[in-house]
């Protein structure tokens, strides 16, 4: 039997949020006189490896750096957004296709998003585990 990590209920609730947040960005650059304020841990959302993004390459040099920008100002203000044009918003999500990050920050990103959505659920029992998506993350590492 394989194993398939991307499977697990709580890494398929990030997905689920990723997929959903590609769609809001393109449905609100539908309209091209949208100026669209989005939260900056839902574009971080949109690097977690998902099963189309697994065979890309990894994101490397200036690439990586808007990557890494984009945590570093979550970082430094938790509530933070970008405004952006609808070329922008479509930018960005393209630019999120094109390849992957490592597996250390796709375990960075995904406990950072788990985090994030743990924050509005009061009850422990439905609150994202971070043990076990840090052991799913170490198994996509493993297993590709």
């Amino acid at each position: 039997m394989t194993i398939r990590p991307m499977h697990n209920h709580f890494y398929k609730l990030l997905l689920k949020n990723k997929f959903q947040y590609e769609d809001n960005l393109k449905y609100l650059a539908e309209n091209k006189d949208n100026e669209i304020i989005f939260p900056v841990i839902f574009i971080i959302n949109l690097f977690l490896i998902d099963f189309d993004t697994i065979s890309q390459p990894e994101y490397t040099g200036d690439d990586l750096k808007k990557i890494l920008l984009f945590i570093e100002a979550y970082n430094n203000d938790n509530d933070s957004n970008m405004t952006l044009s609808t070329e922008q918003a479509l930018n960005i999500v393209s630019f999120a296709k094109l390849g992957k990050v490592s597996y250390e920050l796709n375990k960075e990103i995904a406990l950072m998003l788990a985090e994030f959505y743990n924050k509005s659920i009061d009850d422990d029992l439905f609150k994202y585990r971070l043990d076990i998506l840090e052991d799913v993350c170490n198994l996509i590492e493993e297993n590709h």
